[in-house]
């Protein structure tokens, strides 16, 4: 099967779920659409809450959306376990507070 595949990412992030709250910034690696993935025509979209620590590492994960494929679910989890964000600091010179970040990862076939 010869199919062009196209994966994106994009990383929307809220603090604490809070609308006004600074976005986090956060950088994932580059999810990996498995061959055995692509073979089953796995495709669909997958997010994914970070747990982010006062230093910026994913020290939780929260499925929230599911692709319904368990190896596109599974490649967005490894790729967000891996995630490295900025730390809310609540004002110039304050600490780092742990916060949230939801990814959203796109796993789509395009023949």
């Amino acid at each position: 099967m010869n199919a062009k595949i196209l994966t994106s990412l994009t990383a929307v992030a809220a603090l604490a779920g809070c609308a006004s709250a600074p976005q986090l910034e956060c950088s994932t690696p580059r999810v990996v659409y498995s061959e055995a993935a692509k073979a089953q025509g796995a495709h669909g979209t997958v997010k994914v809450r970070i747990g982010v620590s006062e230093t910026g590492s994913a020290k939780s994960l929260y499925l929230v959306q599911s692709s319904g494929y368990p190896l596109l679910d599974q490649a967005a989890l490894d790729s967000a376990r891996a995630a490295s964000c900025t730390p809310y600091h609540p004002s110039m010179g304050g600490d780092a507070t742990a916060g949230t970040a939801l990814v959203t990862y796109h796993f789509d076939l395009i023949r």
